[in-house]
């Protein structure tokens, strides 16, 4: 990690701690061990390193979504143990996203950053549920609507399973700060039961 990434990991520690305005240049400094006139070397101000920090991590996420969303990489096979492995996809897919969203430190710090800035910032307001909220309930929108297609979920309005399936999992996982073992296999339950309740029988 170079200086410019340090400075970067620190100041996301901080925002996501301390709020972007209670953290000063000379904080950040200190925190990477360089002297504040050397991190201006790397950056003008403070405002760059929040803008830095909300593009690199936008596209992370982003681009993790993206990923996600490519529904064709799902292994959905014509043959006899289609809605086996179908089931098996829709959970480990689901799976990867919750743990994406709940487990990776970067992406931890950067929801509590804007959920702090949020209401001080219009523009990271609608970044936080746009990232947070939109994007995911998009991604489960379109992964049920293509296995409704496929005839293995009974038909539904695809957005409001995906408010019935995503909503629960965002008041227990963020709404703490750590998230514990009992937490986790709540998760796994919800995800088992949402599936054999709108899972086509037969």
């Amino acid at each position: 990690m170079n200086t410019k990434e340090k400075i970067l990991s620190v100041a996301l520690t901080l925002f996501s701690t301390k709020g972007y305005k209670a953290v000063s240049v000379r904080h950040i400094a200190s925190d990477v061990g360089i002297k504040a006139s050397s991190l201006y070397n790397h950056f003008e101000n403070k405002q760059e390193i929040l803008d830095e920090l909300i593009k690199k991590n936008t596209k992370y996420i982003e681009d993790f979504l993206k990923d996600a969303m490519d529904l064709d990489s799902l292994i959905v096979s014509r043959k006899h143990n289609c809605k086996k492995q179908c089931d098996i996809d829709f959970i480990d897919t689901t799976l990867k996203i919750v743990k994406f969203f709940i487990e990776n430190d970067n992406v931890i710090k950067f929801r509590k950053l804007l959920t702090i800035e949020q209401f001080n910032n219009p523009t990271l307001s609608a970044l936080y549920k746009k990232i947070f909220i939109s994007d995911i309930l998009e991604y489960e929108s379109k992964l049920f609507s293509y296995l409704m297609d496929k005839n293995l979920l009974i038909r539904n309005d695809p957005y409001i399973l995906a408010l019935q399936f995503f909503s629960p999992i965002f008041l227990l996982l963020y709404n703490d700060d750590k998230v514990t073992l009992e937490d986790y296999s709540t998760v796994e339950k919800h995800i088992f039961q949402f599936k054999d309740i709108y899972s086509m029988k037969g």
